[in-house]
């Protein structure tokens, strides 16, 4: 049952895909033809992209973290029997990244319409905290296992 488990939600990760393709498409003709997709650490923008150019770099971050989080948990999924407390830790570990991924791609959509600067705080914070988590759980659950 937890592999069956740990295979849907590695295809739900996927999600992220299409969600980033739908909130384009959202506001696509509100969007700018050229796009603020790079900013300072001060949240202001200081590098510039086609909307097309845009759209197609967030999907294909989006995918190339996919693709290498889905190797990576499919390779462990076929060293263990069952997959363990330290599996599921780094999957979440990945649906983090994710979801991050997905943040950054809002937040330049977010900032092309409506001017606010874009906050990293969240994301330059909550990236530590979770490599942190990952590693208290994966040492717990591998002393478990001694």
């Amino acid at each position: 049952m937890k592999r069956k488990l740990f295979a849907i939600l590695i295809a739900l990760m996927w999600m992220a895909l299409p969600l980033t393709a739908l909130r384009y498409a959202q506001v696509w003709d509100q969007l700018p033809a050229h796009m603020a997709t790079h900013f300072g650490a001060n949240g202001q923008p200081n590098g510039w992209m086609p909307r097309a150019t845009s759209l197609y770099f967030g999907l294909g971050l989006t995918a190339f973290v996919l693709i290498i989080f889905t190797i990576i948990t499919v390779i462990l999924l076929k060293q263990k029997a069952q997959p363990d407390t330290a599996s599921f830790a780094l999957l979440g570990f990945f649906y983090f990244m994710t979801g991050s991924t997905f943040y950054v791609n809002n937040g330049v959509i977010e900032h092309n319409l409506t001017g606010n600067p874009v906050t990293m705080a969240p994301f330059m914070l909550g990236v530590p905290v979770a490599i942190v988590l990952f590693v208290v759980i994966y040492m717990r659950a591998q002393r478990g296992e001694a």
